[in-house]
């Protein structure tokens, strides 16, 4: 399948969507629906775009940005899970599968890095 460029455009902003709001987790429907589009579409256009699901971009998305509080604060692992729109467990899970680290370990090993530059 061939995406057109209105269907690009839709997963770029589907995309942005996800960044700026995930902590908030977005029905498929309620994103679809944003683009007149059924929810079938958007996960397929979606896919073909990223090479990757709603969910899997989302998850990502999350623990970037658990990265980044990780590194630029001292927020308790916590409030860094709920700023990103997961438990402390769950974030702990997701974060260990993605990174093959738990976040207190990652924080640990980039202040250790970043001290080092100094």
């Amino acid at each position: 399948m061939s995406l057109t460029l209105t269907d690009q455009k839709i997963v770029v902003q589907a995309m942005l969507i996800l960044q700026k709001d995930c902590k908030y987790h977005q029905s498929h429907t309620i994103l679809a629906n944003q683009f007149l589009i059924s929810e079938s579409k958007l996960r397929k256009i979606f896919k073909e775009f990223t090479g990757k699901s709603i969910n899997e971009y989302l998850t990502e998305t999350r623990i970037e940005k658990a990265k980044e509080f990780l590194c630029n604060t001292d927020d308790p692992i916590k409030m860094i899970a709920h700023q990103v729109g997961y438990d402390t467990r769950n974030l702990g899970k997701q974060f260990k599968n993605i990174t093959g680290m738990k976040p207190l370990q990652w924080r640990n090993k980039y202040r250790k890095t970043k001290l080092s530059i100094k």
